[in-house]
């Protein structure tokens, strides 16, 4: 049985909202929700950092091999290229940030000279 390829949503060019630029992209969860659906099949992000800032409500979330059910408030950092799928119920909103990497890892070798491989990270929740 063959899987079928995890989406790349590129949110500069698939999203059609102008509240950012191709390095960083804001919006509410909710509206995004509104826009791909609630029930997010397993995507990822090629060359962009994605943070969710969950306000309220409950995410059914997958990061590549990892799910977890959790609750409001939490913060989600997907690094790129991560696969990640959510389920959330209507009542859940907060802040979706897409930043391109390459504004990220220069800040990153600041902090952590040397361990960019170290960041091979599948998610934190």
């Amino acid at each position: 049985m063959c899987q079928s390829p995890i989406a790349n949503i590129d949110i500069s060019k698939d999203y059609d909202e102008s509240l950012g630029t191709d390095d960083v992209h804001y919006q509410s969860f909710a509206r995004m929700a509104a826009f791909f659906g609630r029930d997010m099949q397993a995507h990822r992000h090629d060359q962009y950092f994605q943070m969710h800032f969950l306000d309220t409500g409950q995410i059914e979330l997958q990061l590549d091999d990892h799910r977890y059910s959790v609750q409001a408030p939490l913060f989600v950092l997907t690094p790129p290229s991560v696969p990640h799928a959510f389920i959330t119920e209507s009542d859940s909103d907060g802040h979706v940030l897409t930043v391109r990497e390459d504004l990220i890892w220069p800040l990153l070798e600041v902090l952590y000279p040397g361990t960019r491989e170290a960041f091979g990270l599948p998610g934190i929740c």
